[in-house]
């Protein structure tokens, strides 16, 4: 796969096949990754063969690349570059302030990441698994100036939004409950006003 000749993508359903056996070549289970090929990204050659693919979960502000199958060849370099281009791009839309990783390719390395301190695992997501020699990880952004993790400003934001959502909902249940009396009054003002005229109207007053 040439370098100037595949490009990084999503993985679809289509690209199952593929996908299976790459899998099956580097060892993981197909059986567990079916279910999660909307984590994967491929690299796609110019006549629509994936020859690569690697993983990426979020989890909060996290990310774990993970089940990375990229075979030996002379646009490995290349073709690890695009898969840290796009997924730089999804960490950007997804707000991440970290990535996670277990590996072992030097090319990791090169962009920053490294073995966490016991401070850093703290912060790791509990569904990334247990942390083990091939963990290294990459802060994509800084810590708060005010001293708080990236995790306590994510719960005191979630707080915020849901303080924010339980305080609308209370409002439009006010507010319903008036539309309501509104509504209500108007009908029984309707109804009043029309047994009135109903009541003062000659034709009644002659049946009885």
């Amino acid at each position: 796969m040439a370098s100037a000749e595949f490009r990084v993508r999503r993985a679809t359903v289509d690209d199952l096949p593929a996908l299976r056996e790459l899998w099956g070549q580097f060892g993981f289970s197909a059986i567990d990754l079916e279910k999660r090929v909307t984590e994967m990204q491929v690299a796609e050659a110019a006549d629509g063969k994936v020859g690569a693919a690697i993983g990426f979960k979020v989890e909060r502000l996290h990310g774990l690349i993970h089940s990375e199958a990229i075979p030996e060849s002379a646009d490995k370099a290349a073709i690890l570059q695009g898969f840290w281009q796009r997924l730089g791009v999804l960490a950007k839309n997804h707000g991440l302030f970290r990535i996670w990783i277990r590996s072992t390719d030097p090319y990791w390395g090169t962009l920053g990441f490294q073995k966490p301190d016991a401070k850093t695992l703290e912060k790791m997501p509990a569904v990334f698994g247990a942390a083990d020699d091939k963990l290294i990880t990459r802060a994509l952004k800084e810590e708060s100036a005010q001293g708080l993790s990236v995790e306590q400003e994510f719960e005191l934001f979630s707080q915020a939004q849901k303080m924010e959502t339980e305080r609308l909902m209370r409002q439009a249940e006010v507010f319903k409950k008036f539309a309501y009396s509104i509504i209500f009054l108007v009908i029984g003002a309707f109804i009043v006003t029309a047994a009135y005229r109903i009541l003062r109207s000659p034709r009644f007053r002659k049946r009885f």
